[in-house]
């Protein structure tokens, strides 16, 4: 089905359409394969691939998922944080 992908296009197409677990698969053997390969052209892919598994990360959340990333993201910004040592002491009372 994919055995013409001469072009980033096409390859990124093809990319698109697999599961999540066969991105991540497809990214790895790239990602060894192209070890020594030129510099540039491993930059370029590895960025186009990395976009599109951010992207369908978001993508796969829902609605309240991403309201609730983006205000978190909006009080941490605004300084509205708890400290890491407050909430591991928190957690040790949960889980002692």
């Amino acid at each position: 089905m994919y055995s013409n992908l001469n072009t980033p296009e096409k390859f990124t197409t093809a990319f698109r359409e697999l599961s999540d677990e066969s991105k991540r698969e497809v990214f790895n053997a790239l990602t060894r394969i192209m070890a020594e390969q030129d510099k540039f052209l491993k930059e370029t892919l590895i960025d186009q691939l990395e976009a599109d598994i951010q992207e369908d990360f978001w993508d796969a959340l829902t609605e309240t998922q991403r309201q609730g990333l983006l205000q978190s993201l909006k009080e941490a910004d605004e300084g509205k944080t708890i400290a890491h040592e407050t909430v591991m002491n928190e957690a040790k009372k949960w889980f002692p």
